[in-house]
């Protein structure tokens, strides 16, 4: 009998020092999943402080770098329209100002022009003398800056001819142009394109043939050679203005 009882206490000291040990095996272990998961918590957050400094600073270069370009492009009879391209800043923060050559200035409103993506295109017309700002709405700053010159200076017959070729190079006197009906802020009425001579105000034609000779020249406005009889006549249509 007294053998039996100490092989009793030792075993149950024995089974009590596993229980004992399984529990402290199986409390540590859920206090090594406890630490790893603050750890990786701990490292989440760092990552996450990491990538938004990283947007954050993005922002501010994108927003340090904001600039747009200004292109006029003509528009019948010595009228222009405006095609903007913006970088780096939304067309909703984008206020458009125009002044004429007497110094007074207009806010363009935002109904005169269609923003598609980064670009705007504007439906008002502007006039020779006239200069346009693009400006940012938040902080007045002006992000591009272009000028028409007068009619009566040296320059207007180059600087339209340029505008002519830019027009053919933007595709745009027939895909943007013919989409909307331009109107001059100066006055209520309203201008279709003129179909017959697709808003150029004239029509190629041909001058006193030039017999004997084969030598083709340079026409800046079309942009290609042409015959020595070549040139530009006056649509019959619109009468030069380029719309009706």
């Amino acid at each position: 009998n007294m053998l039996y009882r100490i092989l009793t206490i030792l075993l149950v000291g024995i089974f009590s020092h596993q229980e004992l040990q399984a529990q402290y095996d199986t409390y540590m272990f859920y206090q090594g999943l406890n630490q790893m998961s603050m750890d990786f918590n701990r490292q989440l957050q760092a990552n996450d402080k990491i990538l938004i400094d990283a947007i954050n600073a993005e922002a501010k270069r994108m927003d340090a770098n904001a600039t747009a370009s200004c292109v006029m492009l003509p528009y019948g009879e010595d009228l222009f329209y405006a095609q903007i391209t913006l970088v780096y800043v939304n067309a909703n923060n984008i206020r458009i100002e125009v002044e004429d050559m007497f110094g007074d200035v207009d806010v363009v409103p935002s109904s005169s022009y269609v923003t598609i993506g980064q670009n705007i295109v504007t439906n008002s017309m502007f006039e020779p003398g006239s200069t346009i700002y693009i400006k940012r709405k938040d902080t007045n700053k002006v992000l591009a800056k272009t000028s028409i010159p007068s009619k009566s200076s040296s320059n207007y017959a180059q600087y339209l001819s340029n505008a002519y070729l830019l027009a053919k190079r933007y595709n745009n006197m027939n895909n943007s142009s013919s989409n909307f009906n331009y109107s001059t802020e100066k006055s209520s009425s309203s201008h279709s394109i003129c179909s017959f001579c697709e808003g150029k105000g004239w029509k190629e034609g041909s001058k006193t043939p030039v017999y004997g000779s084969s030598t083709k020249i340079w026409c800046d406005v079309c942009d290609e050679f042409v015959n020595p009889s070549h040139s530009h006549d006056m649509c019959p249509a619109c009468m030069g203005k380029g719309y009706k």
